[in-house]
């Protein structure tokens, strides 16, 4: 990684994609899961599996969305000096 961290924004970004994008068919195979389970058996433990397994869906989502986004402003780019826009929006709304 050349002097990089492999955490710093822009950096790896098609790792990071792959990895959230792995962990999003995992967590979706988990909530059909608890889905088909509750339909079935109606505990109270596999409803809130679903519920976790579902908003792990939404934030894995994201995840991988925002990493594709700044991988293809990157291919876009020949300078990769400057962090992607969601970088960008991430940090002045921190701010």
């Amino acid at each position: 990684m050349s002097g990089t961290k492999f955490t710093d924004p822009g950096q790896c970004e098609v790792l990071k994609a792959v990895v959230h994008g792995a962990m999003l068919v995992l967590a979706i195979v988990c909530a059909e899961y608890s889905l088909v389970a509750y339909k079935r058996r109606h505990k109270p433990h596999l409803f809130r599996n679903l519920l976790l397994y579902s908003g792990l869906v939404v934030v894995e989502t994201r995840h991988t969305i925002d990493h594709v986004v700044c991988w293809l402003e990157a291919v876009g780019r020949e300078s990769n000096d400057r962090p992607c826009s969601r970088v960008e929006q991430h940090n002045n709304q921190a701010a």
